[in-house]
């Protein structure tokens, strides 16, 4: 890393602000992150890459989320749909690449959402206890962040395996179930890779349009400490959700992962807001909905409609995409083991807020210099946020 430039730092007579030799230090770091223009940067619109590529993308989502689904329920397993349309997700990734690039992407990705349901499918199987169980994720989580960052796997990034991973530990009976399990994951996948290898050409003219660069692995040593910091941040949350008693403790950890991804101390403040905030509007929408009795047919098809929500204005703001993502999440959930929302939802909101809290404390508290320089820069005006 290059050193920076303390010609263009505050001095010592601003203490409380910096250390004793000018450098921004963490007090001052969390001074930034704590004031009103990071709320304001926060609720801030901006325009994403391309719509038209928003919108392709998001009804391929929902499609492939129906059709997988739906296949298992046609198939009279509708206790593994949850499991498809997990399989399914993998139709989110690559939305800016060539179709060929695309592909791969989302064969890699389905494999790795495979793997997330039939990990924890064997765990449960094997009577793992919560303390592995916990583990797991929190191993998972670190995981999937280096995959995706060393096979250029791109955004949604790491979670989405981690949610899949974390809610795949349902009770397992046999090992047939196991693998039936997996072969629903793979159904859902299989069904993504074909619907988006048929209809890719619809954003085609917009990813020459854009021409964005294509994504770089940064060395293996960067990407491997990033991994770690997600993974001992996950733990941090797992270990005090369950503490807490929390029936869901992955929700915890993909909260911290969610904040913990962001590239620089400002993107993660403000995912940590955004989520928190979209997360209490995603979860009054949900509670509107499981409070009117539905079929399995219905809660299948709003899934797919917030999902197309979702991928449509989550380019505008991370905190609309949250709070259109939210009732995915937990009637997905609610599919899997239909329970009283009210319990359902309220955890949710909590472990969220957890979540956030210790993603952006573990965000500051390990923290590098460079990180900190960039954060002060950017806040005292100096160059442009990133």
């Amino acid at each position: 890393m290059s050193t920076p430039d303390i010609r263009h730092l505050p001095g010592p007579d601003q203490a409380t602000r910096v250390g004793e030799a000018g450098m921004p230090n963490r007090r001052s770091a969390a001074a930034h992150l704590l004031g009103a223009r990071q709320f304001r940067d926060a609720l801030a619109i901006t325009s994403p890459p391309s719509l038209t590529i928003a919108v392709v993308v998001g009804v391929q989502a929902a499609l492939s989320l129906v059709l997988a689904a739906s296949a298992s329920w046609a198939a009279g397993h509708a206790e593994l749909a949850c499991f498809s349309a997990l399989g399914s997700l993998a139709s989110l990734f690559g939305r800016h690449v060539a179709p060929s690039e695309r592909r791969r992407i989302i064969a890699v990705c389905g494999a790795l959402l495979v793997a997330a349901v039939m990990v924890p499918a064997t765990a449960s199987f094997l009577q793992a206890s919560v303390p592995v169980r916990c583990a797991l994720i929190a191993f998972a989580a670190g995981a999937s962040t280096l995959a995706v960052a060393q096979w250029r796997l791109g955004g949604p990034g790491a979670i989405i395996f981690t949610f899949a991973f974390a809610g795949s530990f349902a009770p397992t009976g046999s090992l047939a179930e196991i693998g039936a399990r997996a072969l629903a994951a793979a159904l859902g996948a299989a069904l993504a890779w074909l619907v988006c290898g048929l209809t890719d050409r619809l954003r085609l003219s917009e990813v020459r349009r854009l021409r964005l660069p294509a994504l770089s692995a940064r060395p293996f040593s960067h990407e491997a400490v990033a991994a770690g910091r997600i993974l001992v941040g996950a733990a941090i949350a797992l270990a005090v959700a369950q503490a807490s008693g929390w029936r869901y403790p992955g929700w915890a950890a993909v909260g911290a992962l969610a904040v913990m991804q962001g590239t620089h101390l400002h993107i993660t403040a403000s995912r940590a807001l955004q989520r928190t905030i979209g997360t209490v509007i995603g979860v009054a929408a949900t509670w509107i909905i499981l409070s009117n009795t539905m079929d399995y047919s219905t809660l299948i098809a709003i899934s797919a409609l917030f999902l197309l929500l979702t991928e449509t204005i989550v380019g505008f703001n991370y905190g609309l995409g949250q709070a259109a993502v939210t009732p995915v999440a937990l009637l997905m959930t609610y599919i899997a083991a239909p329970q009283p929302p009210t319990s359902l939802l309220a955890e949710r909101l909590c472990e969220t807020l957890l979540g956030a809290m210790i993603g952006i404390v573990l965000a500051i508290v390990m923290s590098s210099l460079d990180d900190r320089v960039h954060l002060d820069t950017i806040r005292r005006g100096r160059e442009p946020s990133k």
